[in-house]
Parts: structure tokens; C-alpha cells; sequence
């Protein structure tokens, strides 16, 4: 009979695993998708910001590139740049902020990345940032429209992509190159479309 309890438990043990992991599989792939887009998204920045200017770049040059993130994002939902990259010669340094109040001088913000955060938010962050040198980047649905700059999205086919809004740089102290425009898959929002 004990031999029996014994057997009855082990399968018990080996059904609770199973569980385990039909549960937790689907999460863990999710989630390494979610890993591989941020590296993606993480080499789009670096490449549009090496072909961005800032109205104040030569005051900077010396100085390590500033890329702000704010907002609520998993650990598989990072900007992350190694530490070998460099973008116009400055060592990138990424730091994580819960408000604007946290930087001390926002002139030092060269990007300010947007994770996860509401309407209202965005709006008190746009106020703060639209006549300065910084560049707004998010991959949040309709943020574009809302006026950040750069804003990633998933194409039809899966892919990643980004929106441009013409009229939140023009009232920023940034210029994206025209070769953004032209990227394949790339959007442009807003009224002014001269380049």
C-alpha cells in the first residue's frame, strides 16, 4: 500500500510539472519575442540618432549621450545599447526616470524614450519637452498622433516600423535627416510635410 501511495504521488508531482509548464511556455516565448523586438527597436534608435541633429550638439560633444526612459515597462521591454556604441562619437549612457522632476537640468536629455504611461502623462511631458533638443521616441499606439517625435509600431507583416510627426519636430530643436522620410515602411503624421 505505501508502494502505492508512493506511485499515486510521483504521477501527482509529474502533473503539477506539467501544469507548470503548459502554463509558463507560452509566457516564456512571449516574452523572448518581446526581447528581440526591444533589440530591434534599441538598433532603430541608435541608427535615427545618428542621423538626427540637435540644435545644441557642439555644446554637448564632450559629453556622454543622455537617452531618458520613463514609464512602466517589463524587464523583456528595455532599451538596451551595448556598451560599444557610440552614437556622434559620445558614449551612450541610458537612465531610468519615474518623472521630469527627476533631471535636474532637462537641457541634458538628447532622447527622451516613452514606455507605458497614460494620455494625461504624455501630455505633461510633451508641455515639457516640445521646444527643446530633445528627441521624443515611443512605441505606444496613437503617441504619434499625440505629438512624440519618432513612435515604433508593428506593420501588417509583422515587422517594426516608426511613424514620424512633422509638427512635433518642427516645434522641437531637433532635425531628422531627409533619409528618414524616405525609409521603407516609414509613416509621416502632421500638417507639414515639406522637408
Amino acid at each position: 500500500m505505501y508502494s502505492n501511495l508512493k506511485s499515486h504521488i510521483k504521477t501527482y508531482n509529474l502533473f503539477i510539472i506539467v501544469v507548470i509548464l503548459l502554463i509558463t511556455i507560452p509566457f516564456v516565448s512571449v516574452s523572448q519575442n518581446k526581447t528581440i523586438e526591444y533589440k530591434v527597436k534599441s538598433a532603430y534608435l541608435v541608427k535615427i540618432c545618428k542621423v538626427t541633429t540637435w540644435k545644441n550638439e557642439s555644446y554637448k560633444k564632450n559629453k556622454t549621450f543622455k537617452i531618458y526612459t520613463i514609464g512602466e515597462h517589463t524587464k523583456a521591454e528595455t532599451i538596451s545599447i551595448k556598451n560599444n556604441i557610440s552614437i556622434k562619437g559620445r558614449s551612450i549612457k541610458i537612465i531610468h526616470i519615474d518623472s521630469l522632476n527627476d533631471v535636474e537640468n532637462l537641457d541634458l536629455i538628447d532622447v527622451l524614450y516613452i514606455y507605458k504611461i497614460s494620455k494625461h502623462e504624455l501630455k505633461n511631458i510633451l508641455d515639457k519637452t516640445k521646444d527643446r533638443d530633445i528627441l521624443t521616441v515611443s512605441d505606444n499606439d496613437g503617441f504619434g498622433e499625440l505629438g512624440v517625435i519618432i513612435n515604433f509600431f508593428i506593420n501588417n507583416n509583422n515587422k517594426i516600423n516608426f511613424e514620424i510627426n512633422r509638427d512635433a519636430e518642427l516645434k522641437s530643436k531637433i532635425k531628422l535627416k531627409s533619409q528618414l522620410y524616405n525609409f521603407s515602411g516609414s509613416k509621416i503624421i502632421g500638417n507639414n510635410y515639406n522637408l
